[in-house]
């Protein structure tokens, strides 16, 4: 009786250990081929970011110059909006 136990056990842990090896020799195949993949689109993509940051970077005396010319045309605003205001009473 004891040997049917043992048997029965050993029985069992080849069914676990089998569907766990059958499980995870995919999952590992499917992991280790995105790995590979990701490694060559790496590259590429890298290369891209690179040179969108670098767009990026030049965009930024632009955006200076923008923001100067936009107080600029404030300020004239301001400054003429008496004018405008006596226009608009029939003053003028």
């Amino acid at each position: 009786m004891d040997d049917v136990i043992k048997l029965g056990f050993v029985v069992a842990m080849l069914l676990v250990v089998g569907t766990f090896v059958m499980y995870m020799v995919p999952v590992f195949l499917r992991n280790y081929r995105k790995a590979k993949l990701v490694g060559t689109e790496e590259a590429g993509d890298l290369d891209e970011l690179r040179a969108e940051v670098d767009e990026l970077r030049g965009l930024a005396p632009r955006m200076a110059e923008l923001e100067e010319r936009l107080d600029f045309a404030e300020r004239l605003l301001a400054a003429n909006r008496p004018a405008a205001e006596q226009l608009r009473d029939g003053q003028g």
